[in-house]
């Protein structure tokens, strides 16, 4: 192995999780040693341990990252929208895509060890408390609090990926997901009919990529009245 040099401490850890990241996202999780992660950073195996204690660091640290991609992602894809249930089923459709575009993406998502805790709990997701905290004060979710909300949204999430990954199929992903935003968006208080129409607009323009995906024609189509 050639290993390269880095001026900077910083410059190091950044090459791990950068190796950390593309290894990650190219086998399962567990298929990954330390050893494949300093070779494809270049760098000695002691320098691994000058930045991290553990395997399940440096895939915390990788996983940080990817979040804050995917939430990229959503905030774009939401760019325009102003109904907050919209945009949780819109935010719910992209992480549910990724089981079929990108599954080791989604298995470094859902990884867990027995270290790390309660993942859901640890980490809310911003963009889903700031939608919940909109619902809540605007009265169109009607929930005893925000953060119960939030949770709500991310743990189904959650647990939606854990049951598309290992199907891997437009379809049948589709499906689910049109049923379990349904769930949630009946769950934060929305009447049957318009949160059927809201998954259903959600789920054709992001999981089946039918129609412009733009936030207005889903915003137009389901009013949010």
């Amino acid at each position: 192995m050639k290993r390269k040099r880095f001026s900077k401490r910083g410059e190091t850890r950044s090459a791990l999780v950068a190796a950390g990241h593309k290894l990650f996202s190219e086998k399962p999780v567990d298929a990954v040693a330390i050893d494949d992660i300093v070779e494809e950073a270049g760098v000695a195996k002691g320098s691994f341990y000058n930045h991290f204690k553990e395997k399940n660091d440096i895939l915390m640290a990788v996983r940080k990252e990817v979040r804050e991609n995917i939430n990229i992602q959503v905030n774009e894809i939401n760019s325009g929208v102003e109904d907050p249930a919209v945009r949780v089923a819109r935010a719910l459709s992209v992480y549910y895509r990724l089981t079929v575009d990108d599954p080791n993406i989604v298995s470094i998502i859902l990884h867990r060890d027995a270290n790390v805790g309660n993942a859901i709990a640890l980490e809310v997701n911003q963009g889903a408390l700031e939608d919940a905290r909109e619902g809540v004060s605007s009265g169109r979710f009607a929930v005893p609090s925000a953060e119960s909300a939030a949770h709500f949204i991310v743990g189904t999430g959650y647990a939606g990926m854990v049951s598309m990954v290992s199907d891997q199929n437009v379809s049948l992903v589709a499906s689910l997901a049109r049923h379990l935003i349904l769930l949630v968006l009946r769950g934060l208080g929305l009447e049957t009919d318009e949160a059927t129409s809201i998954a259903a607009i959600a789920v054709e323009q992001i999981i089946r990529g039918q129609g412009s995906g733009n936030a207005n024609d889903q915003t137009d189509d389901v009013g949010g009245e």
